[in-house]
């Protein structure tokens, strides 16, 4: 089963600009910092690339983060390499919203 999952509904600064894409990464690890509601992937390029759960639509926001979540694990567990990707003219290097097996 391909890794891939890309959430649709959240807030971004502008919906216009296409999304970016990471370099091909290893998922090392990854983490939840509470108080900005952000999930953390350690990545093999020595990046942590930031999803902000708390910038998803509130109707999908527990869905699109336990989704995101399993793909990241799936990752880490297949130890295989993904892209990172991030919409609304954010850096795919510092955020993401998408991971996408390569």
């Amino acid at each position: 089963m391909s890794i891939s999952y890309t959430a649709t509904n959240f807030n971004v600064n502008n919906k216009a600009f296409s999304n970016s894409i990471s370099s091909p990464v290893i998922i090392e690890k990854i983490s939840w910092h509470e108080a900005s509601r952000t999930i953390l992937a350690s990545c093999s390029d020595g990046k942590t690339r930031r999803c902000r759960v708390g910038n998803f639509e509130e109707k999908s926001r527990l869905q699109d983060a336990m989704l995101i979540t399993d793909a990241l694990r799936q990752a880490i567990k297949s130890k295989k390499e993904v892209c990172l990707i991030a919409s609304g003219n954010n850096s795919a290097d510092v955020w993401f919203c998408g991971v996408q097996e390569v």
